[in-house]
């Protein structure tokens, strides 16, 4: 019986989150998880059984697009009413981007959901990544301030020779996407494949990492 659901947007946000509770709630231990699919985790904390899953769960691959939208179907699906039924308890969560820089902010997402929910009897708690309030933009955000190696002054050096020395034709970009992948590749000999968030590549001990704080403080109400 799952105790709680976490969704989130992506299979990649699957992958952060179970390491993110693996080395906050259960000591790094990877025996604590199980692969369900691509798109879900189940992971123990103690006693309480934990269900991470993308929005996309259950679509076909025709539909594969994911995003936070995708929890309208998820609400009206078997799957809600399933665990609903095996556990009257059951604690829905969604951990999506914020996007703050966009249209659908925390405000558009927080309408709409609602919406969503009104003839619900059961509610889904919310948290935006990375750090749920307006300065907040997406979980590229909280992995670029989790690299464990600095690569900021090459970083700055590489942007410096190719957007700012004369390019009239480039420019620096938004997305923190491309830093992640070269960053990525660049340590990609200290990546653990099967739980890469735990490798040395990153850091998400929040004992360390003060940017990890809100996440952590909001899931403690449940995984405590």
């Amino acid at each position: 019986m799952i105790d709680i659901v976490i969704f989130v947007e992506d299979k990649n946000d699957v992958v952060f989150v179970r390491d993110f509770i693996l080395k906050n709630y259960c000591n790094s231990d990877i025996a604590c998880s199980k692969y369900v699919t691509e798109k879900e985790y189940e992971i123990i904390v103690g006693a309480i059984k934990v269900l991470i899953a993308d929005t996309n769960k259950g679509n076909t691959e025709e539909e594969k697009t994911g995003g936070w939208a995708k929890i309208k179907g998820q609400i009206n699906s078997n799957f809600f009413i399933k665990q609903i039924n095996e556990n009257e308890n059951i604690k829905f969560i969604t951990l999506f981007d914020a996007d703050e820089d966009k249209t659908d902010n925390i405000t558009k997402k927080e309408t709409d959901i609602n919406n969503w929910l009104s003839d619900k009897k059961y509610k889904i708690d919310r948290f935006y990544l990375p750090f749920n309030n307006s300065e907040s933009h997406n979980l590229e955000q909280l992995l670029e301030l989790s690299f464990n190696k600095s690569i900021l002054e090459c970083w700055n050096a590489f942007m410096s020779c190719m957007v700012k020395d004369g390019n009239n034709e480039a420019e620096e970009p938004k997305s923190k996407k491309g830093k992640i992948i070269i960053y990525k590749d660049i340590y990609s000999s200290l990546k653990n494949n099967k739980n890469e968030y735990l490798s040395e590549m990153w850091n998400l001990d929040v004992q360390t990492n003060e940017n990890l704080k809100p996440l952590k403080q909001f899931l403690d109400q449940y995984l405590n």
